[in-house]
């Protein structure tokens, strides 16, 4: 079933953290090139693996998780918040050796963003239950 233009419901779980991956990547402006090195592999693989088409080991997901700034359990989908949290639990924000220490001002939009097409996805899957109901 198509949720979004384009998204379909995540078969597994390499799909799902794929599309998530991919929304945060296209939020963020992110391509599969720059991906690439981040993964360690070619950007045709980094496409295959957004598709859910090549598995992702807990060391990509890592991986990608720093690079995006986003929390890895947002990527696994056992959260909706995409803001990284650190091992007190506070949310942190990874900061790439080469970054510019300055907080992004669209920071708050991407999170927002992301959020929303989450809670967009599910308002659709509700309406889904309730359009297939047979009246009484």
């Amino acid at each position: 079933m198509t949720l979004l233009t384009g998204i379909t419901e995540p078969r597994s779980l390499d799909e799902a953290i794929g599309q998530r991956a991919h929304q945060v990547m296209f939020l963020k402006r992110i391509t599969a090139r720059e991906m690439a090195p981040v993964l360690g592999v070619s950007a045709s693989v980094v496409g295959r693996k957004l598709r859910g088409q090549v598995a992702w080991s807990a060391g990509d997901v890592v991986a990608a998780a720093r690079h995006l700034n986003v929390g890895g359990g947002f990527l696994l989908g056992e959260t909706d918040d995409p803001r990284p949290v650190g091992p007190d639990g506070d949310h942190v924000e990874y900061t790439p050796w080469d970054s510019n220490p300055e907080p992004s001002d669209s920071e708050d939009a991407q999170v927002r963003a992301v959020v929303d097409l989450d809670a967009e996805r599910e308002r659709r899957r509700g309406n889904r239950a309730t359009d297939t109901a047979v009246p009484a």
